[in-house]
Formats: C-alpha cells, structure tokens, sequence
C-alpha cells in the first residue's frame, strides 16, 4: 500500500480574506489584483462590466443578475486565495 500525502494549503488569515472580499465586492477583480493575480483580476473586472453594459444596451434584467452573481463569485474568490503574492510564499510549509 503506497500513503500519499495531501498536500493542503494553510488557512488564509480571516483578516487578510476578508480585506481580500471588501476590495471585490466595491470592485469586480480589486481583490485579484492586489493579490498579483491579474489575468484573473481582468476577468472578473471584464466580465461584470461587459453584462452591466449587456444590461444597459438591451435592457435585459437577465444580464444584470448574472453580474450580480458573477460579483459574488469575485468575493468569494478573492476570500478563498487570501494572501497577495508580494508575501514570501514557504513552499515547504513549515
């Protein structure tokens, strides 16, 4: 039998996380960006604005909501990855 160990992240400090979650839900992407995660952060951001114009060009309640719930992704995102990559990162663990 061969044990594999799981490898898991440590928990992201609440504080950081929540920062993280406060920078999305103002901005879409905010809390991406200032994790250095960029590609994601353009997506996010892109993304909501391309449904609120969506919504605003054809008037489609449809679009918004699906902004709406996109945003909510961006939080939840932003919370899950915690930290910003300018922190030293401890690939060990220890």
């Amino acid at each position: 039998m061969i044990i594999v160990r799981e490898e898991t992240k440590p928990p992201v400090p609440r504080d950081d996380a929540l920062q993280r979650a406060a920078e999305s839900a103002i901005i879409p992407g905010l809390g991406q960006f200032r994790q250095g995660r960029y590609v994601a952060a353009i997506a996010q951001f892109g993304t909501v604005v391309a449904y609120l114009v969506g919504a605003g060009a054809l008037g489609g309640h449809r679009a918004m909501m699906f902004a709406l719930l996109w945003n909510v992704w961006s939080i939840v995102d932003a919370a899950r990855h915690g930290k910003p990559h300018s922190e030293p990162v401890d690939p060990v663990g220890e």
